[in-house]
């Protein structure tokens, strides 16, 4: 499962389904449990973290893998962090 954020044209949505990713807007739009799930520069824009994190946990499976990537520093946004 990857919840991609807005990007032009859709690229990276584009990019991963091409992959064989499956890819979703919204964690209700999920229609079963997963083995992992990445989120990539798109927590620390959500007021209701916490809420997504036990969403997540909802989701995944059993023996499931969250991957959170989480700018820690200024040097590490970019662009789509200014959105």
């Amino acid at each position: 499962m990857m919840r991609t954020s807005s990007c032009p044209n859709g690229t990276r949505r584009h990019y991963l389904k091409e992959r064989g990713f499956r890819v979703y807007e919204k964690c209700d739009d999920i229609p079963e449990q997963v083995d992992a799930i990445l989120s990539s520069s798109a927590l620390e824009h959500i007021e209701e973290d916490v809420a997504i994190l036990k969403r997540f946990n909802e989701i995944l499976n059993g023996n499931g893998i969250l991957f959170l990537y989480l700018p820690a520093y200024n040097l590490l946004f970019s662009g789509l962090d200014k959105k």
